[in-house]
């Protein structure tokens, strides 16, 4: 099913794929990142070797995102710190999601890009905003919290705020802000910490026993590089990719090989 506008071919950059994974090796070890993954039945927290999908294009020079909306976002990675507690009352507003367009607006993408353009100085002016909203609403997680990305809705700035440092677990504690672009002010903001709290009694996840350059060579013949077409928001075009991927994991622990669908 496709949701875009069909790509012209003057949009697509076409190319034969060679791409292997022997050329791009040091880029593929890269991908692999230890997560800690929650096992409800067992009330605790297993750490596992898995690889982050990702595209690389053909020519193995780059790597692009695997989910569409975070090749749009602009990284800001702003640790943030206050030296005292903002103590004033925020007005949260449910924000819109979608809006009305006629047919021709809808299959031609008419005035989109134009909305969805973050200007340097609007990038700026979150930072500060974040920090006032984390300054009253978290007032004892000064330098906890990072601005991690920002990006343009169409009827709102979405402000991504991650734990610094970020710890790799299935599950990541988030706060976003959702900013008027019109008027800069706060519409209002989201935390995933209530959904943590089932995982207040899970044993810890214990220490990696396999080294990563151990857990690489385990799973290297499990890795799977796919060509694809991605749109690529450098070149404005759809290019011939290779999707970096892996079904199954290494057991930091024990070194076996597991199923991530069994998480």
């Amino acid at each position: 099913m496709m949701y875009d506008a069909i790509p012209s071919e003057k949009e697509i950059r076409k190319a034969d794929f060679t791409l292997t994974l022997e050329e791009i090796e040091p880029l593929v070890k890269k991908q692999l990142q230890l997560v800690k993954f929650p096992l409800e039945a067992e009330k605790r927290f297993v750490p596992v070797y898995a690889m982050e999908e990702v595209y690389v294009t053909v020519e193995g020079a780059r790597v692009i995102p695997f989910y569409e909306h975070e090749r749009f976002e602009m990284k800001v990675d702003q640790v943030l710190e206050w030296d005292s507690p903002l103590e004033t009352e925020l007005t949260r507003e449910y924000p819109t999601f979608m809006s009305e367009a006629t047919a021709e607006e809808a299959f031609g993408h008419v005035g989109l890009e134009e909305k969805l353009v973050l200007s340097p100085e609007q990038v700026a002016q979150c930072i500060p905003i974040v920090r006032d909203v984390l300054r009253t609403v978290l007032p004892l997680d000064t330098g906890m919290w990072k601005l991690s990305t920002v990006q343009r809705q169409e009827h709102f700035i979405e402000a991504v705020c991650i734990l610094a440092p970020k710890e790799s677990s299935y599950f990541n504690r988030k706060f976003v802000v959702l900013i008027n672009p019109e008027t800069m002010g706060v519409l209002n903001y989201l935390d995933n910490g209530e959904m943590f709290e089932i995982f207040d009694t899970f044993e810890p996840a214990k220490e990696a026993v396999v080294t990563h350059e151990k857990a690489f060579e385990k799973l290297l013949s499990y890795i799977t590089l796919t060509p694809a077409y991605v749109y690529d928001v450098v070149t404005n075009q759809y290019v011939l990719c290779g999707l970096l991927d892996a079904a199954e994991g290494v057991d930091a622990i024990t070194g076996e090989i597991v199923e991530l669908a069994d998480f």
